[in-house]
């Protein structure tokens, strides 16, 4: 959600990020990138469970965009 948000308030409201503001965000980003990846790659044999885990990303990602958006109107 801070990626998000950072985004939205960088767009919407033209906030200014400094550079360990975006420090942060990528090192945010590269550990959900990892878990993510694990997380669809730790698939057992004969199983759904790597659609599972990709449907999964993809609804936890629309709720944090729309939870993001929220932050910034408030």
């Amino acid at each position: 959600m801070v990626i998000i948000t950072a985004v939205y308030a960088l767009v919407f409201l033209g906030s200014k990020q400094y550079s360990h503001h975006w420090v942060s965000l990528v090192l945010i980003l590269t550990g959900t990138l990892i878990v993510g990846y694990v997380s669809i790659q730790n698939k057992q044999e004969g199983s759904d469970l790597s659609t599972t885990s990709v449907l999964g990303l993809l609804i936890l990602a629309a709720s944090l965009c729309i939870s993001g958006a929220q932050m910034v109107i408030e």
